[in-house]
């Protein structure tokens, strides 16, 4: 099902998600996924995690996926020559960042200024500490999709045992995350062995 690009309709999948990145932008990967490739056909399953493994290993915000996916809608989707393709593919782009930011972002700071405010409230300190479990689960609902797309399921003991461990490394020692990483690496390439 592959449905011709609309910037408008990018944009409101986009503004749809934006107030449920709690966690980070990671946390709608799930969504935007089932939204771009399985309803809309706009990406293939590839190149929607060839843009997540590239904002993952790039420097900087992960958010970049979202661009990522935008430009790769845009490019894919254009008419005409190169010219088209870029200027499309950098509209798609914008119009996927902005989308899921720009909500999200005002909302955060909403909620800066009301927090700062009302800091004493029992009423947001019961809000923070009931927001605690959402933003884990979001966080975990995601890098269950990641795992699943790296082909690591319930029935792949060695991906559950290198999450758990990497679980408890994280939460009772102050090992870098670069070693983490590492370690990780290192098993998962001595498991595929």
């Amino acid at each position: 099902m592959d449905l011709p690009l609309d910037l408008g309709q990018l944009l409101l999948i986009h503004l749809s998600l934006s107030p449920f990145t709690v966690g980070g932008a990671m946390t709608v990967a799930p969504d935007l996924h089932r939204l771009l490739v399985d309803e809309r056909g706009w990406l293939s399953e590839a190149d929607f995690t060839r843009s997540l493994t590239l904002a993952q290993a790039a420097p900087g915000p992960n958010v970049l996926y979202v661009a990522l996916a935008g430009w790769l809608i845009g490019w894919q989707h254009a008419q005409g020559g190169l010219g088209a393709q870029a200027s499309l593919a950098a509209a798609a782009a914008a119009t996927a960042l902005v989308g899921l930011l720009l909500p999200s972002s005002l909302l955060a700071c909403l909620a800066a200024h009301l927090a700062q405010r009302w800091r004493e409230q029992a009423l947001l300190q019961a809000f923070r500490r009931g927001m605690e479990p959402v933003v884990v689960a979001a966080m975990l609902g995601t890098a269950v999709f990641i795992g699943r797309g790296a082909g690591l399921g319930a029935d792949t003991p060695l991906g559950l045992a290198l999450a758990a461990a990497t679980a408890l490394a994280v939460l009772r020692t102050r090992w870098p995350t670069w070693a983490l990483l590492a370690a990780g690496a290192l098993v998962g390439a001595l498991g595929a062995a």
